[in-house]
């Protein structure tokens, strides 16, 4: 039995003109077959090919699509244009003009995306002191519930966690009043 041929594709494997052949060859081939025009094909593969040859500045932060990236879109793409083929009885010239042209389905799957590196190294600094998690009642640890510091517990009684304020004091100490949450400590006299 004859295998058909394979041909392995990835990122590292792959570079523009190869897929510019590729994209030729399938080109070639369905215009032979009479699917559809060679000029209407041809812009399809040039359209595509120039997604993925945006340049963009190195310190922007984002790269192409990768070869894999790439393969999926256009596999995507083939399907949403014969799925207007079959579904809705459009010619193959007319969804491949419809997908290439009018929806901009082809410009969302080839976008860049972010590139390396794209996670600072360090937290922000946050708004305001860090609240108090843990407080000490009559001799034992006990966490006050981070929810109701915000306005967020609905819980209740059944709260396992202690609902009083979490704002820190000059000393350190959680302020601990039941009157006022940590967001609404500046705003209480005391």
């Amino acid at each position: 039995m004859d295998d058909p041929p394979a041909m392995e594709i990835g990122n590292n494997v792959m570079g523009i003109p190869t897929i510019q052949r590729i994209m030729s060859v399938h080109d070639t081939a369905l215009a032979m077959a009479g699917t559809a025009h060679l000029a209407r094909l041809k812009h399809y593969t040039t359209k595509f090919l120039g997604f993925l040859q945006t340049r963009l500045e190195p310190d922007c932060g984002l790269r192409v699509p990768t070869v894999l990236e790439a393969q999926q879109a256009d596999r995507i793409l083939w399907g949403n244009i014969f799925g207007l083929v079959l579904e809705k009885d459009w010619s193959v010239d007319d969804s491949i003009f419809e997908y290439s042209e009018i929806r901009a389905k082809m410009a969302t799957l080839l976008q860049p995306r972010r590139g390396k590196g794209g996670k600072p190294n360090a937290k922000g600094k946050g708004q305001g002191p860090q609240w108090i998690k843990n407080v000490t009642v009559n001799g034992s640890p006990k966490q006050l519930c981070m929810r109701w510091q915000s306005g967020r517990c609905l819980a209740g009684t059944s709260c396992p966690f202690i609902h009083a304020c979490a704002y820190p004091k000059s000393d350190g100490s959680a302020c601990v009043s039941k009157d006022h949450n940590a967001l609404g400590h500046q705003a209480t006299p005391h």
